[in-house]
Protein backbone atom coordinates (compact mmCIF):
# COMPACT_ATOMS: atom_id res chain seq x y z
CA UNK A 1 0.00 0.00 0.00
CA UNK A 2 1.29 3.49 -0.90
CA UNK A 3 1.09 6.20 1.81
CA UNK A 4 0.98 9.80 0.54
CA UNK A 5 1.54 13.14 2.31
CA UNK A 6 -1.01 15.07 0.23
CA UNK A 7 -4.56 14.05 -0.58
CA UNK A 8 -4.36 12.69 -4.15
CA UNK A 9 -6.36 14.46 -6.83
CA UNK A 10 -8.24 11.23 -7.64
CA UNK A 11 -9.59 11.16 -4.06
CA UNK A 12 -10.51 14.85 -4.16
CA UNK A 13 -12.25 14.46 -7.52
CA UNK A 14 -14.18 11.37 -6.47
CA UNK A 15 -15.37 12.97 -3.23
CA UNK A 16 -16.31 16.22 -4.99
CA UNK A 17 -18.32 14.42 -7.68
CA UNK A 18 -19.87 11.64 -5.59
CA UNK A 19 -23.46 11.88 -4.42
CA UNK A 20 -23.97 9.27 -1.72
CA UNK A 21 -21.85 8.40 1.30
CA UNK A 22 -22.22 5.64 3.85
CA UNK A 23 -21.72 7.32 7.23
CA UNK A 24 -20.86 5.18 10.26
CA UNK A 25 -21.03 6.18 13.91
CA UNK A 26 -21.06 4.06 17.06
CA UNK A 27 -23.12 4.28 20.23
CA UNK A 28 -21.85 4.07 23.83
CA UNK A 29 -21.56 0.28 23.58
CA UNK A 30 -19.64 0.67 20.28
CA UNK A 31 -22.50 -0.80 18.25
CA UNK A 32 -22.10 0.56 14.68
CA UNK A 33 -24.81 2.58 12.96
CA UNK A 34 -24.41 3.04 9.17
CA UNK A 35 -26.66 5.23 7.03
CA UNK A 36 -26.54 6.35 3.39
CA UNK A 37 -26.44 10.14 3.22
CA UNK A 38 -26.06 13.00 0.78
CA UNK A 39 -22.86 14.88 1.44
CA UNK A 40 -20.71 17.79 0.35
CA UNK A 41 -16.92 17.70 0.10
CA UNK A 42 -14.96 20.93 0.51
CA UNK A 43 -11.80 20.43 -1.55
CA UNK A 44 -10.02 23.50 -0.13
CA UNK A 45 -10.69 22.65 3.52
CA UNK A 46 -10.53 18.85 3.03
CA UNK A 47 -13.75 18.43 5.03
CA UNK A 48 -16.99 16.55 4.44
CA UNK A 49 -20.38 17.97 5.43
CA UNK A 50 -23.66 16.11 5.97
CA UNK A 51 -27.08 17.37 7.06
CA UNK A 52 -29.45 15.60 9.43
CA UNK A 53 -31.80 16.27 12.35
CA UNK A 54 -30.64 17.01 15.88
CA UNK A 55 -32.68 14.04 17.17
CA UNK A 56 -31.12 11.52 14.78
CA UNK A 57 -29.28 8.42 15.97
CA UNK A 58 -26.13 9.78 14.26
CA UNK A 59 -26.13 12.97 16.32
CA UNK A 60 -26.86 11.08 19.53
CA UNK A 61 -23.93 8.76 18.79
CA UNK A 62 -21.60 11.65 17.94
CA UNK A 63 -22.30 13.32 21.27
CA UNK A 64 -20.73 10.33 23.06
CA UNK A 65 -18.13 9.31 20.44
CA UNK A 66 -17.09 11.56 17.56
CA UNK A 67 -14.91 8.99 15.76
CA UNK A 68 -16.48 8.11 12.40
CA UNK A 69 -15.98 6.26 9.17
CA UNK A 70 -17.42 7.32 5.83
CA UNK A 71 -17.31 5.54 2.47
CA UNK A 72 -18.07 6.78 -1.04
CA UNK A 73 -17.85 4.21 -3.81
CA UNK A 74 -18.74 3.45 -7.41
CA UNK A 75 -19.70 -0.13 -8.16
CA UNK A 76 -19.52 -2.03 -11.42
CA UNK A 77 -21.90 -5.01 -11.20
CA UNK A 78 -20.39 -6.63 -14.30
CA UNK A 79 -16.75 -6.43 -13.22
CA UNK A 80 -15.95 -5.90 -9.52
CA UNK A 81 -12.30 -5.24 -10.42
CA UNK A 82 -13.52 -1.91 -11.85
CA UNK A 83 -15.07 -0.87 -8.51
CA UNK A 84 -13.46 2.13 -6.85
CA UNK A 85 -14.02 4.17 -3.74
CA UNK A 86 -12.71 6.13 -0.81
CA UNK A 87 -13.00 5.34 2.88
CA UNK A 88 -12.45 8.14 5.38
CA UNK A 89 -11.75 7.77 9.08
CA UNK A 90 -11.80 10.88 11.21
CA UNK A 91 -13.72 12.98 13.68
CA UNK A 92 -17.14 14.55 13.28
CA UNK A 93 -18.50 17.67 14.92
CA UNK A 94 -22.16 18.65 15.25
CA UNK A 95 -22.87 22.22 14.11
CA UNK A 96 -25.95 24.44 13.98
CA UNK A 97 -27.28 24.45 10.43
CA UNK A 98 -28.54 28.05 10.67
CA UNK A 99 -25.02 29.27 11.46
CA UNK A 100 -23.63 27.60 8.33
CA UNK A 101 -25.90 28.84 5.55
CA UNK A 102 -23.05 28.93 3.02
CA UNK A 103 -22.82 25.13 3.33
CA UNK A 104 -26.62 24.84 2.99
CA UNK A 105 -26.45 26.93 -0.20
CA UNK A 106 -23.73 24.65 -1.57
CA UNK A 107 -25.89 21.60 -0.77
CA UNK A 108 -28.75 23.22 -2.70
CA UNK A 109 -26.44 23.81 -5.68
CA UNK A 110 -25.14 20.25 -5.64
CA UNK A 111 -28.56 18.65 -5.09
CA UNK A 112 -31.04 21.05 -6.78
CA UNK A 113 -33.85 18.46 -6.71
CA UNK A 114 -33.61 18.05 -2.95
CA UNK A 115 -35.14 20.56 -0.57
CA UNK A 116 -32.60 21.24 2.15
CA UNK A 117 -30.65 18.25 0.88
CA UNK A 118 -33.58 15.81 1.30
CA UNK A 119 -36.59 14.81 -0.79
CA UNK A 120 -38.71 11.67 -0.81
CA UNK A 121 -40.62 11.07 -4.06
CA UNK A 122 -41.85 14.65 -4.24
CA UNK A 123 -42.72 14.87 -0.53
CA UNK A 124 -40.72 16.36 2.27
CA UNK A 125 -39.64 13.94 4.96
CA UNK A 126 -41.39 14.28 8.32
CA UNK A 127 -38.31 15.89 9.86
CA UNK A 128 -36.33 18.53 7.99
CA UNK A 129 -32.58 18.80 8.53
CA UNK A 130 -31.60 21.27 11.22
CA UNK A 131 -28.11 20.07 12.02
CA UNK A 132 -24.82 20.03 10.15
CA UNK A 133 -22.17 17.37 10.66
CA UNK A 134 -18.61 18.42 9.83
CA UNK A 135 -16.16 15.58 9.19
CA UNK A 136 -12.43 16.16 9.54
CA UNK A 137 -10.54 13.33 7.81
CA UNK A 138 -7.55 11.80 9.59
CA UNK A 139 -7.07 8.88 7.19
CA UNK A 140 -8.26 8.28 3.62
CA UNK A 141 -7.96 5.04 1.70
CA UNK A 142 -8.70 4.95 -2.04
CA UNK A 143 -9.14 1.72 -3.97
CA UNK A 144 -9.64 0.72 -7.56
CA UNK A 145 -10.19 -2.98 -7.95
CA UNK A 146 -7.60 -4.53 -5.65
CA UNK A 147 -5.14 -1.60 -5.57
CA UNK A 148 -5.12 0.69 -2.54
CA UNK A 149 -3.65 4.16 -1.89
CA UNK A 150 -3.57 5.72 1.57
CA UNK A 151 -3.39 9.33 2.82
CA UNK A 152 -2.86 10.12 6.50
CA UNK A 153 -2.98 13.47 8.28
CA UNK A 154 0.63 14.16 9.28
CA UNK A 155 -0.48 16.06 12.40
CA UNK A 156 -1.70 12.81 13.99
Amino acid sequence: MIILKEVPSKIKMMLAEGELAYFCTTDESLKPHVTPMLYLYDVEENKVFLMTTKDSKKVKNLRSNNLISLTVDVRNPENPFLNYGTMIQGTAHVKDLTENMEIVDRFTQKYPDFVGGRKLKGKLPPARPDTLIEVIPKLMVYWRGTRFTRWKDEQE
